[in-house]
């Protein structure tokens, strides 16, 4: 019998070791989800000339090591194949630099469900607001929009 992505995580976790255990059962998406309620973003979110981020403190090393099943990579695991784990498991899109949700009115329609917010906390502990490194007016140049 092998390994399916989501069993061969029961271990794996980037949280400390008295956390409770992963739960690595994939979220099924039901529209009739509430969505998860984030808290205040700073005070300056509307006036800097930043965007901020709602995410998880997730390196690239650490996301890697969430990585299971074929990778992208001829090198090994790579931080892109966790995070493409990280979306089964919890059944939401999250964004490779570990984000969940960005202060654009475009992206606003990209809230997770609580239950995928449960998800990705048990595996990514408490997420935070993060300001972004780019300047507003270079935001494009991730490519995102």
């Amino acid at each position: 019998m092998t390994d399916t992505p989501t069993s061969a995580m029961k271990n794996m976790t980037l949280r400390e070791p008295d956390a409770p255990p992963i739960t690595t059962e994939a979220v099924a998406k039901s529209p009739r989800s509430r969505r998860y309620k984030f808290p205040p973003m700073p005070e300056d979110a509307k006036t800097c000339g930043r965007y901020y981020f709602f995410g998880f403190p997730a390196t690239y090393r650490a996301l890697s090591k969430l990585a299971v099943g074929p990778c992208i990579s001829f090198h090994g695991p790579s931080a892109w194949d966790g995070v493409r784990n990280l979306r089964t498991i919890s059944g939401y899109h999250i964004a490779p630099m570990s984000s969940v949700f960005v202060n654009i009115r475009e992206y606003a329609h990209r809230r997770p469900t609580e239950e995928q917010m449960d998800s990705l906390i048990k595996i990514l502990g408490e997420p935070r607001w993060y300001k972004d490194a780019w300047l507003k007016t270079d935001f494009d140049l991730y490519g995102v929009m």
